[in-house]
């Protein structure tokens, strides 16, 4: 996908990561959406997304199955020191709340490893032996709803002590 743009030399951190996993999903030719909340925009243009319907801190990727009669799973990508804010625990939770899988993800091997485990999950209508999963569960300060929440051990490691501040491991 690479260009002779001279604009890719500024895709650093959590945008990297993103364009590589959504690389990733048109590779293995699977639906997916982003809704771009990111961004500074000019007060017109705010004023526009927001009686359009934009809603802050909705998940970054929407990942649609590959097969019929399966939910579509959510994933938040998180680079670094990051982790979510206010507004994306609240969507996290509110999804998790009403039955869809949710995932933060804080590497690409990881985002892999579960876009491969969804794809042979999908295409086999079979449970498969799932990767470790930590669940976190966090309260919506919003709705006070509790949903759990998954994270690969690998990226709960990697993010463990910035995690752990909002979030209660089941």
């Amino acid at each position: 996908m690479r260009g002779k743009s001279g604009f890719w030399k500024y895709v650093k951190g959590e945008t990297q990561l993103q364009v590589s996993v959504t690389q990733y999903l048109s590779i293995r030719n699977i639906l997916f959406h982003h809704s771009p909340n990111e961004g500074k925009r000019s007060p017109f243009e705010q004023f526009l997304v927001k009686i359009m319907g934009t809603k802050s801190g909705f998940p970054d990727l929407e990942i649609f199955p590959t097969e019929p009669n399966n939910p579509p799973v959510y994933m938040e990508l998180k680079y670094g020191k990051n982790i979510p804010t206010e507004q994306q625990k609240h969507w996290l939770g509110s999804l998790a709340y009403l039955g869809y899988r949710c995932y933060i993800v804080y590497t690409f091997e990881s985002a892999e490893a579960i876009i491969n485990e969804l794809h042979e999950k999908w295409l086999k209508r079979s449970p498969l032996v799932p990767l470790r999963f930590v669940r976190l569960v966090g309260r919506d300060n919003f709705t006070h709803q509790r949903g759990e929440v998954y994270i690969t051990v690998a990226d709960y490691l990697l993010a463990e002590k910035y995690l752990l501040k909002d979030w209660e491991v089941v």
